[in-house]
């Protein structure tokens, strides 16, 4: 299952992360958009796949597939969370929310722990090569926190992601994304007393 805070509440200094300074934003800049390996620090676990998209100039991420620890439950729900996340399945789950893009940073967002629905903030630095992920989930201030490192997916491992009944690819809808009318939404009087009139005939031909 995916996890981040084993100890919490110590200052972590050897796992501080330097961000590279970066140029300001410019439109070709790589971004965090695609599905990236959430791996456990000093393991090399992949506890999951994090889908990240952008919506409405914020970035967010979701997760889409889980790989449970021995003893994990199977599918497991967000009892601790205290927002709309509330009892709803971790799979699927909104992970990283309101996270704002600085060119290669992220920052200002928050970062959910799915096993106590505790919220923290989160800071995230991309490589200029595009395939890895730092993200930083920290209390208060960033001192007091702890970082991961992850990796992009590879094309030939998204290609896999269509086959596996584990991942969850219906990623919800853009909030700024027009709604669309319902197919079984009922017709107008109007449309209604139009389909009830007869059809025109052809007229008949003329005879010789």
């Amino acid at each position: 299952m995916i996890s981040f805070f084993r100890r919490f509440g110590v200052p972590l200094l050897g796992m501080m992360v330097v961000a590279l300074a970066a140029p300001p934003a410019l439109a070709d800049d790589p971004t965090v958009a695609g599905v990236w390996k959430q791996i456990d620090p000093g393991t090399d676990f992949v506890g999951g796949l994090i889908f990240f998209r952008e919506n409405k100039g914020l970035w967010e991420g979701y997760i889409i597939k889980m790989n449970p620890h021995p003893g994990d439950p199977v599918d497991p729900v967000c009892s601790g969370c205290t927002d709309d996340r509330k009892d709803q399945a971790v799979l699927g789950m909104r992970l990283i929310e309101k996270a704002k893009r600085d060119a290669l940073t992220y920052e200002d967002g928050s970062i959910l722990d799915p096993r106590s629905g505790s919220l923290y903030g989160v800071e995230m630095t991309l490589s200029p090569d595009n395939q890895t992920l730092i993200v930083r989930g920290f209390l208060g201030i960033s001192l007091l926190g702890q970082s991961q490192e992850w990796k992009r997916m590879s094309d030939d491992e998204l290609k896999q992601l269509d086959a596996d009944p584990t991942v969850k690819l219906a990623y919800p809808p853009a909030v700024d994304q027009p709604k669309t009318v319902a197919a079984h939404s009922k017709p107008s009087k109007k449309k209604a007393k139009q389909a009830q009139q007869p059809e025109p005939q052809p007229p008949q031909a003329q005879q010789q």
